[in-house]
């Protein structure tokens, strides 16, 4: 009995020793979960019910000159669902269907995955997105994306300088990709107690922080210690941007643009209408255009912005450009003369003038008939009277071959043989537009110049921005980039100009009330290295008024059928377009003067004082 009890004794002794050291094994455990594993367990526990959100800026809007809104975002409700919490996959997608007006089997392919989030539509309209809802569908979830939706009130117009976004309403195209990171604004974060279902827990303390990198790496990293509260750092709308467009002109020129093209059925075509005293693009128009809301869905080639991304043979637009460097350099004044029969020999090839049935009766002309009556076998006799180095020196300082720096992504900088190698051939017919290939953007550009006493401005399509207060962000002033001609010749070559119109080649450019000049040009397209026999481009270059200009424009008119010369297709469009905005701007008609009217007060002082000073000289 006595061995059977001190058994007993030994085993309760033991079983008290055994449940003393788990008890202290215990304790021990507890003490390193509350002393020294505390803030890694309740992390842990945070990580599980504490939810961080990412909360995208409302997009900034942009306005043309005047204010009025062209593009705008509006924040808007998607679709998403949760695969693995659908108790019928197939019904949810056959009432999602419904709802969305798209194919079920769209919809099931999604909802067949194996994520635990998937999007089925984004970004929908308020009724659709309450009708999703009102059907209380397990796993599908509505929720509000603060990044927004882009909506264009004017629909195409200016789509080509608007650009588009993308779903996550990101900059793609045109002004929406060169400003997108002022026009996206700075998204805000939220880290808050949360359900299962993702949704905030009623009754939290809200503790809201300033928008600011280091506010958004602290919550990121967790070195923000919320203390049970909902931290929200609200996110920074984008700025508003305003450009330097007419609306109203830039509808007026979309639609004669689209008259012209379809006139002459034509491929396409492009319409600048600058400002040559700012800088400012007044409208720029391409044809075809398309839809910005539907951007992601057009096809590349309605996308390309021909204003700026198209190199073309000007043709004989550009032999006011040689006419400028002649005049310019002094190497040729307006008196001499220039052979202009039908053909010229230079470096073994015959170089004829168009077969338009104008010809010189003298077969000799000055500047002034070279560039009225548009004779290429003159211009070829002037270009290789003035040189390579005077000529390639005047195209490189008017702008070609080189960027304008427009705020529109992708533009193209044009073909400029390096002087190097210009030999006789290429000297004579770049004289007369071609060898050379330019952008409608840089042709624009440097005509400015001429209507702008020979300072060339930077082409500019953003005047200001500004944030959703108002309160100004920053001014794009006018940006002189240089003063490749003198003011004397500049009134020069206006004159001569405004004679094209009078009675040479641009008649039918001719605006009643305004003087205008202006110059037209037919060049062949080249295909595969080689010049087309049927494919050409009919363009103007003109300015009004001449005496006081407001506007350069520019039509380029892409593969015109029948009529294919410049002044017959391009012309007119001139005409119809600046008869309806000149007003506008700020030109008032008035009634025409002699052509020795042309050249201002100042300019002719300055020549009566260089004559008094030459007489007292003598």
């Amino acid at each position: 009995m006595r061995r059977y009890r001190k058994r007993i004794k030994i085993r309760v002794l033991l079983l008290c020793c055994i449940l003393s050291l788990f008890f202290l094994f215990l304790i021990g455990n507890l003490v390193k979960l509350q002393a020294y594993e505390r803030d890694k367990y309740i992390k842990l526990a945070d990580s599980q019910h504490t939810g961080m959100i990412e909360i995208s800026a409302l997009r900034g809007s942009i306005y043309d000159r005047h204010g009025s809104v062209m593009a705008f975002s509006v924040a808007r409700p998607s679709v998403a669902v949760n695969p693995r919490m659908l108790k019928n996959p197939d019904r949810t997608a056959f009432l999602l269907s419904l709802a969305l007006g798209t194919k079920k089997n769209d919809i099931i392919k999604g909802l067949k995955a194996s994520s635990t989030f998937v999007w089925v539509a984004r970004k929908i309209d308020e009724k659709t997105a309450m009708q999703i809802e009102s059907l209380e569908l397990p796993g599908v979830f509505i929720l509000n994306e603060t990044s927004g939706k882009r909506f264009h009130p004017k629909r195409r117009e200016a789509s080509h300088i608007l650009g588009y976004t993308g779903i996550d309403d990101q900059g793609l195209e045109g002004v929406e990709a060169s400003y997108d990171d002022l026009l996206k604004g700075r998204p805000g974060l939220l880290t808050a107690r949360m359900d299962q279902r993702g949704r905030i827990l009623p009754g939290e303390d809200f503790l809201v922080l300033p928008n600011t990198k280091k506010n958004m790496e602290d919550l990121r990293n967790g070195k923000i210690d919320s203390n049970g509260k909902t931290i929200f750092i609200p996110p920074v709308p984008g700025k508003d941007i305003y450009l330097t467009i007419d609306e109203t002109v830039q509808y007026i020129v979309e639609k004669e643009l689209e008259n012209t093209v379809k006139e002459f059925n034509a491929a396409g075509g492009t319409i600048i209408v600058y400002d040559p005293r700012t800088g400012d693009i007044i409208s720029l128009a391409s044809y075809p255009d398309y839809l910005p809301s539907q951007g992601t869905r057009t096809h590349k080639k309605l996308i390309r912005n021909r204003a700026v991304v198209d190199a073309y043979e000007p043709g004989s637009t550009f032999k006011v450009i040689l006419a400028a460097a002649a005049l310019d350099s002094g190497v040729v004044t307006t008196k001499d003369l220039f052979y202009c029969g039908q053909s010229i020999e230079v470096g073994g090839y015959s170089l004829r003038n168009a077969d338009d049935g104008i010809i010189s009766p003298a077969g000799r002309e000055t500047v002034e008939g070279v560039i009225t009556y548009s004779f290429n076998v003159g211009a070829a006799d002037m270009g290789l009277r003035i040189g390579n180095k005077v000529l390639h020196k005047y195209v490189d300082t008017l702008g070609f071959g080189k960027l304008s720096g427009i705020d529109i992504p992708g533009e193209a900088e044009g073909i400029l043989i390096p002087l190097k190698y210009w030999k006789p051939i290429n000297l004579a017919t770049i004289s007369y537009g071609q060898g050379i290939a330019v952008t409608p953007i840089q042709m624009v550009q440097a005509y400015g110049a001429i209507a702008n006493d020979g300072v060339l401005m930077k082409p500019r399509l953003v005047r200001k921005i500004v944030d959703r207060k108002g309160n100004l962000v920053e001014v794009k002033k006018p940006k002189v980039i240089g003063k490749p001609l003198r003011a004397k010749t500049t009134h020069e070559l206006l004159k001569i100009l405004h004679n094209v119109c009078e009675n040479g080649t641009g008649k039918a450019a001719k605006i009643e009330g305004y003087k205008v000049g202006g110059k037209t040009g037919t060049a062949n397209v080249v295909e595969n290295g080689v010049y087309s026999s049927n494919k050409f481009i009919a363009s103007f270059v003109g300015v009004a008024p001449i005496d006081d200009p407001k506007i350069v424009m520019i039509i380029k008119i892409d593969e015109p059928k029948g009529v294919i010369w410049g002044g017959c297709v391009a012309a007119p469009a001139f005409k119809d377009i600046g008869s309806q905005i000149l007003w506008r701007l700020g030109a008032q008609p008035k009634k025409s003067e002699k052509v020795a009217d042309l050249t201002p007060p100042e300019a002719v002082k300055t020549e009566k004082e260089k004559q008094e000073e030459a007489d007292k000289a003598e």
